[in-house]
């Protein structure tokens, strides 16, 4: 695929498929493990996501904190436990909600 779309809920999840992210940087709760797939480092997916544009909450946002759209580019790695060949370039476009609710899980 040419073009990845991600829905994530805050940044960590999309910064774990980046490089030089370890559970210390980002930590996801569910589990320590990392499968980056993309060859471009930490600062690189941090830079990218601060730029995204952030849409203003409405007045009395009860849980919705944050709402961030934005697109980058990454370069795959091997990736033998998901098949990745490495050297595809793939434009993610990602859809960022940060919000008090969570998707389900008490962790």
């Amino acid at each position: 695929a040419a073009r990845l779309d991600a829905l994530v809920q805050g940044p960590s999840i999309l910064y774990n498929l980046f490089q030089g992210v370890s559970a210390q940087t980002v930590p996801i709760k569910a589990s320590p493990e990392r499968f980056p797939i993309f060859a471009e480092d930490q600062s690189y997916v941090q830079a990218k996501y601060k730029s995204f544009k952030t849409l203003t909450n409405a007045p009395g946002s009860k849980y919705l904190v944050s709402l961030r759209l934005g697109s980058l580019q990454g370069t795959t790695i091997e990736e033998s436990f998901f098949q990745i060949e490495a050297g595809r370039r793939v434009t993610v476009h990602v859809i960022a909600v940060c919000a008090t609710l969570n998707m389900g899980s008490s962790w």
